[in-house]
């Protein structure tokens, strides 16, 4: 095999200063690893801070609103509660239904007189 036809051939090097010089020329273009890493992890630990962050206040946020939501729920269940003791007692007890005429309808028995007293008004 030729030498000369071969320039990659071991222990074959025909000008020693070139190849030092673009060794170096290549070294200095180099750039370190810390130099390419060190602002990819800082954007990435700053990622996920922010994206922590947010994620943290819609979270704060929607146990506020659950809490809100469940009291609503827990007042509604009351309140219908109530409305099913009122509706039984109406169905049911005799005085209650009597009460309620009496109230919201303004019947009377025979031989009742209703006297209206003006009501109070606060004095200025």
């Amino acid at each position: 095999m030729n030498r000369g036809a071969n320039s990659f051939s071991v222990g074959y090097v025909q000008n020693p200063a070139a190849v030092i010089s673009a060794y170096k020329k290549r070294e200095s273009l180099r750039v370190p690893f810390h130099v390419i890493v060190l602002p990819v992890l800082l954007a990435a630990a700053a990622l996920c801070v922010s994206v922590y962050w947010r994620t943290s206040t819609e979270l704060k946020e929607a146990r506020q609103e659950y809490a809100q939501i469940q009291t609503q729920v827990n007042q509604l269940m009351l309140d219908n509660h109530r409305l099913k003791q009122e509706i039984n007692a109406l169905m049911k007890n005799p005085e209650v239904i009597e009460q309620a005429a009496r109230e919201e309808l303004g019947l009377v028995r025979p031989g009742e007189i209703v006297i209206k007293l003006p009501e109070k008004r606060p004095q200025p």
